[in-house]
């Protein structure tokens, strides 16, 4: 795949990415190399989005949905997920 006079090597990716990302673009009606163009172009602009807006715009939805617990509640629930994470990987 070139993109304007750098050429990304899908190949470099593990065979099972590669699959995923084929399959995927396959259901979208994309070729390979539109859809990482698209993955690539969508996660460019989501970081400049999330760049450009206040954490506290970004962080509306959570304060909203668990405001109810109080700082030591989601302190607790916090370290429990990052806890499982970890026991993940």
């Amino acid at each position: 795949m070139t993109i304007g006079s750098h050429k990304i090597d899908l190949q470099k990716l593990p065979r099972s990415k590669v699959s995923t990302l084929k399959r995927r673009a396959k259901h979208l009606g994309l070729s390979a190399d539109e859809y990482a163009l698209q993955l690539i172009e969508d996660s460019l602009d989501l970081t400049a989005e999330a760049l450009n807006t206040p954490w506290e715009t970004l962080t509306q939805p959570f304060r909203k949905a668990l405001g109810h617990l109080s700082d030591d509640e989601l302190d607790a629930l916090v370290d429990k997920a990052r806890r499982s994470h970890h026991k993940k990987k």
